[in-house]
């Protein structure tokens, strides 16, 4: 994934031939996350697919991300770009499930004929903005579209995907978002998200990403700036890990994605490597706040590599 301490948690990463579901609310690095991740696969000579139904992809970002464009593939726009005319609506652009599938499972196919070796990371962002050509034409609450999309994974997921991509180096990432739960009783969870239940069914690992606090800085202005933000990694679900309903503190920051130095100070604490006291780290006999830690360690690559050689250590 791009981040140690998440690595370590999930035993080494998202695991091939599986599927993955990043959920949680907004900005608390769900694209960011994946991006990294497919970054690391084509530092390992793989590729990348985003499929973007919000239309919102940024070239720029991604590089900062670490990713390669000539090593990404985006679908063709005469696949995003379906006309759909409404009753009493104009028409829009609209990305369809089925399309997705059809697409998807072509290049999938087409890959794994060239090469049995072939390594892919396949990013969904989101599930939540994905309709079906039923729902785009009838969309009304007494109408069956309204859950076309929960249907339409089950079959993809029993019929297609799984059976392509099993024991292959191949991941599927879907990022989803939060939905509140309106109620007239206080029993029960409070949010949920879409996708209906095959997406909980049939993914391996189920990540939610939940915001934490903001670090401020002051600018030139005088203004406050959210330069990072601390972010809550819980695994809901592993289906190859005993122990897995673990939770660890991630730093995200906002311009580059998130810290691997920030997430390695928090697992050198949780492991007794770095001793902290009160609001100040030990490291060398030198103490330190932490940003003060993060900044000295990201500026000196010799000190950071000593401290993933003492976390290897305390792995073994």
């Amino acid at each position: 994934t791009g981040n140690i301490h998440l690595d370590i948690l999930l035993g080494g990463g998202f695991p091939s031939g599986r599927i993955v579901e990043v959920r949680g609310d907004e900005q608390v690095g769900k694209t960011t996350l994946a991006l990294q991740t497919i970054a690391e696969c084509q530092q390992v000579g793989g590729f990348g697919v985003f499929i973007d139904s919000e239309f919102g992809t940024d070239i720029d970002r991604m590089k900062a991300m670490g990713v390669s464009p000539e090593r990404l593939i985006i679908p063709p726009t005469r696949m995003t770009e379906n006309k759909v005319e409404k009753p009493g609506r104009k028409k829009k652009f609209e990305m369809h499930l089925e399309d997705i599938v059809e697409w998807l499972t072509s290049l999938i196919e087409t890959g794994l004929a060239l090469d049995p070796d072939f390594r892919l990371v396949v990013v969904i962002d989101t599930i939540s903005a994905i309709s079906t050509r039923e729902e785009s034409v009838d969309l009304t609450e007494a109408s069956p579209a309204v859950s076309s999309v929960a249907r339409w994974m089950a079959y993809w997921f029993r019929d297609r995907l799984l059976q392509l991509i099993a024991g292959r180096k191949i991941i599927i990432i879907f990022l989803n978002q939060m939905r509140d739960i309106i109620r007239k009783f206080g029993h029960g969870p409070t949010q949920s998200s879409p996708g209906g239940r095959a997406l909980k069914q049939y993914a391996s690992i189920r990540l939610l990403l939940e915001h934490m606090e903001d670090d401020k800085e002051t600018n030139d202005l005088g203004f406050n700036v959210i330069r990072k933000r601390l972010v809550r990694a819980t695994i809901q679900k592993h289906k190859l890990r005993r122990r897995y309903k673990v939770d660890t503190p991630l730093t995200l920051d906002l311009e580059n994605g998130f810290h691997s130095v920030g997430s390695a100070v928090e697992y050198a604490v949780e492991k007794k490597i770095l001793t902290l006291t009160g609001s100040r780290y030990e490291w060398n006999g030198k103490q330190y706040y932490r940003n003060d830690l993060i900044e000295f360690l990201s500026s000196d690559p010799d000190q950071f590599v000593t401290l993933l050689e003492y976390i290897e250590k305390s792995l073994a």
